[in-house]
């Protein structure tokens, strides 16, 4: 049985719900924001975490929800704060810093948030058993398993996507005819099920930033027990050796396109006109060279005779049929009926 979605809001609960959605503005204008570097971007950041914590801390004194709580017990209005832990361990990676201390620290916590929110799913069974089968497991599963897993969870945040859609469509629908019927629209059940697609949106997400985050806490780990042996100093990397293959270089298409955009059809010339005429005499000369010689050797077959291979072959088998028939005179063949004897 579903929770009621209509109950009395408190001054708690109030101030909860402005301190979220202004964490979830901030967050729209940094994930439109395209240069982390900005001091501005920055600040969002930091905003936007200041935000989501008060609003985390607001939870834990109102007590929101219960341990044994299912999804369909927890009320409407509350459902959206769960993903509260997630926009937390997203943050905390967006975080524009120099030190690898404290860049640690940081992963840290954002792998502390996520992983909370990835309790809370399998907890509510946000999860499916595909995907908890890959998160109970221990090793590296092999690329195919992982490129198959990753296409399942692709195929399912589109669909989620597609859902998501067609509910706000819906939803403007029913508020445009509630308006021409000078009726109050009642959102509650657009509300419920729009909450819990985010949900599934943000838990299936949940999978590449932890795996984002777990690797770069290895690397940073690395990285300062490398300085910590090296005087606080990266040690050199040594050059590589030149290779004697010619790297295979990919572009990005459309730099390609753009080069050609204003080349003609045809082939373009590769030498000057001049070069072009000094290769052309040069053949020239080559041939007639290659002509003079042919003629000075034809002159020579017809006034000395042609002494080729062809001659010797020829007297060759003259002579061996000249043997053959010595050994072999006329009238030799068959002739035992003759009385002949040899």
């Amino acid at each position: 049985m579903e929770a009621s979605t209509t109950t009395s809001t408190t001054p708690a609960e109030t101030s909860l719900l402005q301190e979220y959605t202004k964490g979830c503005d901030l967050w729209a204008e940094i994930e439109e924001a395209c240069c982390s570097k900005d001091p501005q971007y920055k600040q969002l950041v930091t905003d936007a975490i200041k935000a989501f914590q008060t609003a985390a801390v607001i939870v834990k004194m109102t007590d929101l929800y219960s341990k044994n709580e299912e999804l369909n017990d927890i009320n409407t209005a509350s459902l959206q704060f769960l993903s509260i832990p997630y926009y937390l361990g997203c943050l905390y990676q967006k975080v524009p810093t120099l030190e690898h201390s404290e860049r640690l620290a940081q992963m840290k916590l954002s792998k502390q948030y996520l992983d909370e929110f990835t309790e809370t799913c399998i907890r509510l069974k946000l999860f499916t058993a595909n995907d908890i089968e890959a998160m109970k497991r221990t090793g590296e599963a092999p690329p195919d398993v992982r490129r198959t897993e990753k296409i399942e969870r692709y195929k399912r945040e589109k669909e989620l996507n597609e859902k998501l859609k067609v509910i706000m469509k819906q939803k403007i629908d029913k508020s445009i005819l509630s308006m021409l019927d000078d009726e109050e629209a009642d959102d509650g059940e657009f509300e419920r099920e729009t909450s819990i697609l985010l949900l599934q949106l943000s838990a299936i997400k949940t999978f590449e930033a932890l795996n984002l985050v777990k690797q770069e806490i290895e690397i940073l780990e690395h990285m300062i027990k490398l300085m910590s042996e090296n005087n606080g100093q990266l040690p050199v990397v040594p050059k590589p050796e030149p290779s004697q293959f010619k790297p295979l270089v990919i572009g990005d298409p459309r730099h390609q396109i753009a080069k050609n955009a204003f080349r003609p059809g045809w082939n373009l010339p590769t030498v000057s006109i001049e070069e072009a005429g000094m290769i052309d005499y040069q053949v020239a000369l080559e041939q007639q060279k290659r002509t003079q010689e042919k003629e000075k050797q034809q002159k020579l077959i017809k006034e000395f005779g042609d002494d080729s291979e062809d001659d010797e072959v020829k007297l060759k088998e003259t002579r061996e049929f000249d043997d053959w028939k010595d050994d072999h005179p006329r009238g030799s063949g068959n002739t035992g009926t003759k009385g002949y004897h040899y």
